[in-house]
């Protein structure tokens, strides 16, 4: 073999080294890349799930409040309204017991699904009124459903259209209604002040 054709055969042995090792770093390259995509693909979808999983728990406890909350409030309201009585003959006996008394007959007619009949009948139980209403008035609560039950009673008494609930009647020992103009005012009980509702009703006591 003459001198070129070794310097020939060295130079091809050497290129085909390099162009191995080459090989081997782009090789070890692309895996090294592939690692750290597949790794930052695995943090983002850590923090994409801990961040749902947070934002369900968030909506969780809110909703659990919520509901915790509103389970208080209507489980503390009182729920007077009763479906199942004779409206008519309680009314009777209310009237006859006022009588007797000489307080006035007050018929409160609501329903137990209804916020602001709950809400009246929670605020009669507050002490502020409690001497109010015992010392001044017979009161008695007639179911009335969803304005579809007892219509009758608020019928005997001039009202023929119950249009909210609570309805509220205040008669004189004679059984006439003292509030015509503003029985139905009360089926926004709630946004009615504890003053207002105080003057209210405490304003029909000298009456005949």
């Amino acid at each position: 073999m003459n001198k070129k054709m070794i310097i020939s055969a060295a130079l091809f042995a050497f290129c085909t080294a390099c162009s191995s090792v080459g090989s081997i770093e782009n090789d070890q390259s692309l895996q090294a890349n592939q690692a750290a995509s597949t790794s930052q693909s695995h943090a983002n979808q850590s923090y994409t799930n801990q961040s749902e999983a947070e934002t369900a728990g968030l909506k969780t406890a809110s909703q659990n409040d919520h509901q915790s909350g509103h389970h208080r409030q209507s489980h503390d309201e009182p729920r007077p309204y009763d479906k199942d009585r004779n409206a008519m003959a309680d009314v009777e006996a209310t009237l006859a017991k006022a009588a007797q008394s000489g307080k006035k007959p007050l018929l409160v007619l609501g329903a137990n699904w209804c916020h602001d009949s709950r809400g009246l009948a929670a605020r009669f139980e507050k002490e502020e009124f409690i001497s109010l209403i015992q010392d001044n008035y017979e009161l008695l609560y007639v179911d009335v459903g969803k304005r579809d039950r007892n219509l009758d009673v608020a019928k005997r008494f001039g009202i023929h259209d119950i249009i909210g609930t609570p309805t509220v009647l205040v008669l004189n020992n004679n059984g006439e209604l003292l509030n015509a103009d503003t029985a139905s005012d009360w089926r926004r009980a709630a946004s009615i002040s504890d003053e207002d509702t105080f003057s209210y009703f405490s304003k029909f006591t000298d009456e005949q």
